[in-house]
């Protein structure tokens, strides 16, 4: 099997990928690519990446089929999410001016209002990482000391009930505490 080799357009096109900033899965990508521009053997790129042969071999196969965007692109990208980060804002927004007032929020109400928005059902995690993305904190929790460790754990009868979240800022904060000694 020979070694594939780089044209010097491509060896160019790589040094100047190189000095561009790139997404860190890209970059090292690219990286591959530039020590076996410098005469690496597959062996050495494998030692300093930590890509293996074959993916490595795939890669260069890639790069020169294809061209850079076979290596600079994602194929994976972002999650996927049914809103952007400023609609998620503007949705939660209500629900932060009730937070300031000292009212409890649960889960399922903004879980109905996210339902609501895009128009699909979807998980309750799901809105827990939305909540905790725009920085919100989960209170009110009772846990139970376990005797023999000191561990804390929730309740079984605690668990499946709605949690009650506040926004994570110190004013909606403020409220929510005397509420919850009371």
């Amino acid at each position: 099997m020979r070694a594939r080799t780089f044209t010097e357009k491509q060896i160019a096109q790589i040094n100047k990928l190189s000095k561009e900033k790139l997404d860190a899965r890209s970059q090292r990508r690219v990286n591959a690519l530039k020590l076996r521009s410098e005469g690496l053997s597959l062996k050495e790129i494998q030692e300093v990446t930590g890509f293996s042969l074959v993916y490595t071999s795939s890669l260069i196969k890639a790069y020169i089929e294809e061209g850079a965007d076979a290596v600079v692109k994602n194929k994976y990208g972002q999650h996927r999410r049914n809103l952007t980060y400023e609609q998620e804002e503007a949705l939660l927004a209500p629900f932060h001016r009730e937070a300031e007032k000292g009212e409890m929020i649960s889960v399922k109400r903004i879980e109905n209002a996210y339902i609501e928005t895009v128009g699909h059902s979807i998980g309750v995690s799901q809105i827990k990482l939305v909540l905790h993305r725009h920085g919100w904190l989960r209170v009110g929790m009772e846990y139970q000391i376990n005797a023999r460790d000191g561990s804390y754990r929730t309740p079984t009868r605690l668990r499946n009930r709605s949690t009650m979240w506040v926004p994570g800022d110190v004013k909606a904060f403020e409220g929510m505490t005397e509420k919850l000694e009371n």
